[in-house]
């Protein structure tokens, strides 16, 4: 990617962990899918580790000044620590900047991995010392934790903590979904208009969750 003179690209830097299927095939004389972290060499037949893959983290960029999207790359990877994220963030950052793009601001899910990444940049998210934003290169980064993500999490807490079974058909299953991670009906039901309409109605009513 690279920006034309004339142009302003400000960015938006979306990212997620995304389950793939564990297997490992042979094609042309390499193998695919094991760990891949962009260090590997044609000797070594092109992968970091001999660990197969679980999934891919991905990166994307949204604009946020024009109508697009643009994937910028992924990483198969077994598992990765905050501060291992921190780095592959930090090259995603030098090269949207080698491109000449700004990124302003970073959305990801609330898992506690990911707030670990940020906490390497100097993010906090505990009050009273509350800090969504970092510095790199002398442009402040600001943090986003992914709304729908989060509001899914805490309706299915709702009917738990009142002992209900709402009509969003939403159960400890869909959030800890790790075990079934192929069954794309769990999936499904997260983006379903019930759920959607449960949330506007705890939205009306002021339901705390």
């Amino acid at each position: 990617m690279q920006v034309k003179q004339d142009k302003n690209v400000i960015l938006n830097l979306v990212m997620d962990e995304m389950s793939i299927r564990e297997l490992v095939e042979y094609s042309n004389g390499r193998y695919y899918g094991y760990v891949h972290l962009g260090m590997g060499s044609e000797h070594d037949g092109d992968h970091d580790n001999k660990d197969e893959a679980k999934s891919a983290f991905v990166f994307m960029g949204v604009s946020l000044g024009s109508y697009w999207k643009l994937p910028l790359g992924y990483f198969l990877i077994k598992s990765l620590t905050g501060p291992e994220r921190a780095n592959l963030l930090k090259k995603c950052f030098q090269l949207i900047e080698e491109s000449g793009a700004q990124c302003r601001s970073i959305t990801f899910d609330g898992a506690a991995v990911n707030i670990a990444m940020c906490n390497e940049f100097g993010s906090q998210y505990q009050f009273p010392d509350l800090k969504p934003s970092f510095q790199f290169n002398n442009m402040e980064v600001h943090t986003f934790w992914d709304a729908c993500h989060m509001y899914i999490e805490s309706i299915e807490k709702l009917q738990a903590r009142e002992g209900l079974r709402a009509g969003t058909k939403l159960t400890a299953r869909h959030i800890n979904f790790q075990n079934e991670k192929m069954k794309v009906s769990l999936a499904l039901q997260t983006l379903s208009r019930s759920v959607s309409s449960a949330l506007l109605f705890c939205k009306e009513l002021n339901i705390e969750g």
